[in-house]
């Protein structure tokens, strides 16, 4: 991270602190305690993340019933979140209208709570039949699988999504605009 140096993953207290201080804390009705850097602040030097990136990319493809050649993803920011940060129910307002979800790589983190909920039905749904629209996901964390390994979740920009409290450690997410165009593929 520029202006700060490599991170360590999961990352030390003293880094945490060190990016704390070189980036800006959201404290709102929604966003609890996040602590953000701007994407043109970010250099990640993994020599196998590109590879890595486009694989996952056809994945969520697969999942969201996209072609993959036409699914692609743009680094937006990453988010630092340690005990107490939450994000309450909300949705990602896009301002291009070729970005269609978001997708939260979770680097390796060590960390308690934060289970992440996305909410795929409408306004309309009865709260009887909620939970039939909600999914959930740990993300590594009851079994300490967190800490060796990303993890990731995606969803569609019209979904609404949460990440509950962190109840202890800390946790490194880059967060993708997934974007679609239509790439014409040779017959």
């Amino acid at each position: 991270i520029h202006d700060i140096g490599r991170v360590s993953l999961p990352i030390t207290p003293s880094q945490a602190k060190t990016l704390k201080a070189h980036s800006w804390k959201t404290n709102d009705d929604v966003f609890t305690n996040i602590y953000q850097v701007e994407e043109h602040s970010i250099d990640i030097q993994n020599p196998l993340w590109d590879s890595s990136l486009s694989k996952l990319i056809k994945t969520v493809a697969f999942k969201l019933g996209i072609r993959p050649d036409d699914l692609s993803a743009k680094l937006d920011m990453l988010l630092y979140m340690e005990k107490g940060s939450s994000i309450d129910w909300c949705s990602d307002v896009e301002e291009d209208d070729n970005i269609v979800g978001s997708m939260l790589i979770q680097l390796p983190s060590v960390f308690t709570g934060g289970k992440i909920s996305v909410f795929d039905g409408d306004e309309e749904v009865d709260e009887e039949d909620e939970a039939n629209f909600i999914t959930s996901f740990n993300m590594g964390g009851p079994n300490n699988e967190a800490e060796f390994a990303c993890h990731f979740v995606c969803h569609y920009s019209d979904c609404q999504y949460e990440i509950e409290e962190i109840t202890s450690g800390s946790r490194v997410l880059l967060r993708y605009s997934l974007c679609y165009s239509i790439n014409d593929v040779a017959s």
